[in-house]
């Protein structure tokens, strides 16, 4: 089954938008910018809109019991995948 993430604007009580992921899917916050690792991809949203910024595809998907898969540190985004494989990407475009 799907599960939904949703960005609430909690001053004016309204939802901004939503977009459909799988139940073990990670995201992280950072800035204006929200990062989505759906199964074997991983796409950055623009936090205000919703829109997809950039999209790549993973080796594998990553673990739903990992806390620690998904990370920014400067002006990488960093993603260890189930296949023991650690990515790492530009986050201003993806490679």
């Amino acid at each position: 089954s799907k599960h939904v993430l949703v960005y609430a604007d909690t001053v004016s009580n309204t939802v901004r938008w939503r977009t459909d992921i799988e139940p073990q899917s990670k995201f992280v916050a950072v800035g204006d910018t929200v990062y989505v690792a759906d199964k074997s991809r991983l796409k950055s949203l623009e936090r205000g809109s919703g829109a997809t910024r950039w999209e790549t595809t993973l080796t594998d998907a990553v673990s739903a019991s990992c806390e620690r898969c998904l990370q920014v540190a400067g002006e990488r985004i960093f993603v260890l995948s189930n296949d023991s494989e650690l990515h790492a990407f530009d986050t201003a475009n993806g490679k």
